[in-house]
């Protein structure tokens, strides 16, 4: 039987090691860290890890997350890793600072979009911080609750509704359709993240490891999210965002695209970057599925996120060259154009998800089916 959380604790405890450990050593841990995870990934999908499909696409694309974020590190802020004149205990501990932090929160490479810690704002005691992380847990399971039952109730969902070239346009498949944009991307799978969020953030505040203002939330408000490029760029979680950009900076700037005439100058920068951001994703995010033991879908996820890369691109354009609004101070939209982005939103996404992404749910592995059926 293979063993996916011990695999995880050790590679965890690898990177931890090579960012505290002498400079003579790092790198033959990080390559060690690197063995463990590939480990990880080439068999967390297989049917002997016997997990769900939602704690195997979590486990699957954390590892990712970790592991980008400690070799970008290495490449690319070695100025982050705690120096040798610090204590053996200091150095322990500023390397479990960074190792869990893909946002860089409290630093000058912070995530954009990602609330800034205020350690000075309100002072707000473990117990209570601890206090209300359970009870947001506890709503948002009640919500999570709730929806799977009127869903399950009304509608019984089954995989075979979800080959949806097959089927017409009825008032069931618009729920289906409806039913995995939710829980894909508003609901059911951000629930998930923000619960074990809140699980994390309780036992390291309760150990005092950290304070409670570091601890920032995972997600923005869903009101912020009335056109596409804010939902990824507001709601969704950053945890992707920084280490991809490190390495795709670092990438391009060695082949010379910081140069005349390259991709980080002459103004198309931050086209360039968000393009490939976007296509970076896709490709983990396709990567994940095959580690989830998918046997299809690759291509289809690459596609939904090149897709969303288009359409936010669209928005921006009209946003600033057809609307007229300033690149840093647009102003705040009324009650109306904020619903008509809400349902703007959700129609780009139930298109979208469906066309791309609904196709996965028809190779799912056996020992997973019985998750979902």
């Amino acid at each position: 039987m293979f063993p996916p959380l011990i695999y995880f604790s050790l590679m965890l405890i690898a990177g931890w090691t090579a960012l505290s450990a002498p400079s003579k050593l790092q790198i033959p841990i990080v390559g060690a860290t690197l063995i463990l995870g590939g480990t990880l990934l080439f068999n967390l999908g297989s049917a002997e890890a016997n997990l769900s499909l939602l704690a195997t696409d979590t486990l699957a694309k954390t590892t990712i997350i970790y592991l980008l974020h400690l070799t970008s590190i290495f490449a690319f802020v070695r100025s982050a890793i705690p120096g040798s004149n610090l204590s053996w205990r200091s150095r322990m501990y500023d390397a479990y600072k960074i190792m869990w932090n893909p946002r860089w929160i409290g630093t000058k490479l912070l995530a954009p979009n990602t609330p800034p810690p205020r350690p000075n704002s309100v002072k707000q005691t473990r117990i209570a911080f601890i206090g209300g992380r359970i009870l947001n847990t506890l709503c948002l399971l009640v919500i999570d609750g709730l929806y799977t039952a009127i869903f399950d109730k009304f509608l019984g969902f089954r995989l075979a509704d979800y080959d949806y070239l097959s089927q017409k346009l009825t008032v069931r498949q618009l729920a289906v359709r409806s039913n995995s944009v939710l829980s894909s991307f508003f609901i059911m799978r951000p629930i998930a993240y923000i619960v074990l969020h809140n699980f994390l953030a309780c036992v390291f505040v309760g150990l005092g490891l950290d304070e409670p203002h570091e601890w920032v939330p995972l997600f923005g408000h869903l009101s912020d999210a009335y056109t596409v490029r804010r939902y990824w760029s507001h709601f969704c979680d950053r945890l992707l965002y920084r280490p991809l950009t490190l390495w795709l900076r670092g990438t391009l700037r060695f082949f010379g695209q910081e140069r005349e005439g390259g991709l980080l100058v002459g103004g198309y920068d931050r086209v360039a970057l968000n393009f490939l951001t976007f296509l970076a994703s896709g490709l983990i995010h396709a990567w994940a599925l095959r580690i989830d033991g998918q046997r299809c879908g690759y291509r289809e996820e690459v596609q939904f996120w090149c897709v969303h890369f288009g359409i936010v691109a669209l928005e921006t354009f009209v946003e600033r060259y057809l609307v007229g609004e300033s690149k840093r101070s647009p102003p705040p939209p009324g009650k109306g154009r904020k619903l008509l982005g809400y349902l703007w939103v959700f129609g780009i996404f139930s298109w979208s998800v469906p066309r791309f992404q609904h196709v996965q749910m028809l190779c799912m592995p056996s020992h997973q089916r019985e998750f979902v059926e």
